[in-house]
């Protein structure tokens, strides 16, 4: 496993702060990964492992190791995950909707992860933890569509800054039911209504950290009282998009969590990743990749149904 070394400086801290929380802040990550990775010794400061709990202060150097205390996942052959392009530091998926794209224990199988192992066993120790190997960013589980994945820690670490930075262009086609009248900018904050759940923050709200969310939205076409949407997003805020359009009046057709699902006509939010594009660190040019949103996602929009096929 290689062993790729970044440093995070504590530069700009007024008081101590937990590992996890600053961690969380300067690498633009949720606290949840953050703490999966502290746990799996994925960083160290002054020669030791550093725990969650520990306080950062001021002057700190802390080294991201890539060194991952954690089982190894269990290859997944028999997944069909379309592959839309690869180089000798860069692979491109087309996640299928019903595929999670990592698991949550070393145990399971049949996620884009597992998938990843199977066919580049040598991605095993890219990226912030063994649980997603390479991958640079997520797909909700229902969600199809473009997913990128690093060959490398080097690269890894200048996409993720690219993501960090607002610098990657993502694109996403979601259907809704009616017709659609709020094109333009929604960039109300969010948060974390319980665990599983975000919704948007506002006043007489308490929460313990509100998230910026930007989402451009699109109307693209109408049919059978069904809108087609193209929409843009500068941040990756868990459920952002889905709750973005739910909070518009126009939750995504099939989403179950922030709208309804009605079992007679699609068994998935129809909600697809269909472009990225960013700045290749090797290639050194802007780089776009793109997947057709599948069978059963243009049905339920020009047919008014969803045919079984996913």
């Amino acid at each position: 496993m290689g062993r790729d070394f970044k440093v995070i400086e504590a530069d700009n801290i007024p008081a101590p702060l937990r590992a996890d929380i600053f961690l969380s802040r300067k690498l633009n990550e949720s606290r949840r990964t953050v703490q999966k990775m502290l746990e799996n010794g994925a960083f160290v400061k002054n020669g030791k492992s550093l725990k969650k709990g520990d306080l950062i202060v001021k002057g700190d150097k802390i080294e991201f190791t890539g060194s991952i205390k954690q089982k190894s996942l269990i290859p997944a052959y028999d997944l069909n995950i379309p592959l839309i392009y690869e180089d000798e530091n860069l692979i491109v998926l087309d996640k299928p909707s019903g595929i999670p794209v990592q698991p949550l224990t070393p145990s399971e199988t049949g996620t884009a992860a597992n998938w990843i192992i199977a066919h580049y066993p040598e991605l095993e120790g890219v990226g912030f933890s063994l649980l997603e190997p390479g991958i640079l960013h997520r797909l909700d589980i229902d969600t199809s569509g473009v997913l990128l994945i690093a060959r490398n820690n080097e690269i890894f670490q200048e996409i993720r800054k690219e993501f960090s930075d607002r610098k990657i262009k993502k694109s996403y086609l979601a259907v809704v039911e009616g017709i659609f009248n709020r094109e333009g900018w929604c960039r109300e904050p969010l948060y974390h209504k319980t665990k599983s759940k975000m919704w948007v923050f506002g006043e007489g709200i308490k929460a313990k950290r509100v998230f910026e969310a930007e989402s451009h939205f699109k109307l693209i076409e109408v049919k059978n009282n069904r809108s087609l949407i193209e929409v843009e997003i500068t941040t990756g805020v868990m459920h952002q998009i889905r709750v973005h359009l739910a909070y518009l009046g126009f939750p995504v057709l099939g989403d179950a969590l922030y709208g309804l699902r009605r079992e007679d006509e699609t068994k998935r939010a129809l909600l697809h990743c269909f472009k990225i594009g960013f700045y290749h660190p090797v290639q050194k040019k802007f780089v776009e990749f793109k997947a057709e949103p599948p069978r059963q996602f243009k049905s339920c929009f020009s047919l008014g149904k969803c045919a079984a096929t996913v």
